[in-house]
């Protein structure tokens, strides 16, 4: 499956938005009932986006082989990734010079753009 890096950040979102208690975990249902914008995708593909989180460690997520994850807070890298592709100004720049160099990046290149695209807009660049 492909990892469609604007569903990445949706879910990114949806973790750090989800009301809940900081110590509290949930499950992969409880996560996609909590967003209006997860609703819209498959099982499937929450599933493998939480797998990516898990492995890049992006989140404290624990998948399953029966499709299923228990789902805890962004880790710090995390956080500062989202931080990074919060502003939609931000996300914007970065898909768009993906897309019109390379057609497609890892997502630690994209990460590292995402910094840059920040560092400019605040003028440290």
């Amino acid at each position: 499956m492909k990892l469609d890096y604007n569903y990445l950040r949706d879910v990114m979102i949806a973790i750090e938005t989800a009301e809940r208690r900081v110590t509290t975990r949930f499950r992969i249902d409880g996560l996609i009932q909590s967003s209006s914008t997860l609703q819209k995708h498959s099982l499937e593909e929450t599933y493998f986006v939480l797998t990516q989180l898990e492995d890049a460690k992006l989140a404290d997520v624990v998948t399953s082989a029966a499709m299923d994850a228990d789902i805890g807070q962004l880790t710090f890298a995390g956080n500062e990734f989202l931080n990074n592709i919060r502003s939609d100004k931000v996300w914007k720049n970065v898909l768009t010079k993906v897309a019109k160099t390379a057609g497609s990046a890892s997502l630690s290149i994209v990460s590292n753009l995402a910094q840059l695209e920040t560092s400019k807009l605040l003028g440290l660049n």
